[in-house]
């Protein structure tokens, strides 16, 4: 991984990014449903479809095509993905949610499996969007 991003200003400094697959339903519910409970407003989302995450990605030397899965840069640059993605941003939005912090205990491996298994099959039991969208007026301001 290289360091600090060279095009981070102001409103991204000590945020945590979530990025996320714009168009899967599933995807878009999760993140309406962590806006919804970001009490610190500690997060910003970036949808895969975005000139943003084509950067960070460049920056990170993270394979564009080959990601299947929520991504947390969090605000000290560590990148996360699948559970450990999951498991991070529940701890952030605090009590009651960072009781999923329980789950660090179990091997990556089977949290990932589980992941990868829910992953596979969330545009066939969840849907697609056409495009991307934001869920809702309230949170544009948390858009990158």
């Amino acid at each position: 991984m290289k360091n600090k991003p060279n095009y981070f200003d102001d409103k991204i400094k000590n945020k945590n990014i979530i990025f996320y697959d714009g168009i899967c339903v599933f995807c878009s519910r999760s993140i309406y449903f962590i806006l919804k409970h970001d009490k610190s407003n500690a997060f910003l989302i970036c949808p895969f479809q975005t000139e943003f995450w084509k950067q960070l990605c460049d920056q990170y030397e993270i394979n564009k095509k080959s990601i299947d899965t929520v991504v947390l840069l969090d605000q000290s640059n560590r990148i996360f993905v699948k559970s450990k993605a999951v498991i991070k941003v529940m701890i952030i939005l605090g009590f009651p949610f960072n009781l999923f912090g329980i789950f660090k205990v179990f091997p990556s491996v089977w949290l990932d499996k589980l992941y990868d298994f829910i992953a596979r099959n969330r545009y066939k039991w969840f849907g697609k969007n056409k495009n991307c969208r934001i869920i809702k007026q309230d949170f544009k301001s948390k858009f990158i």
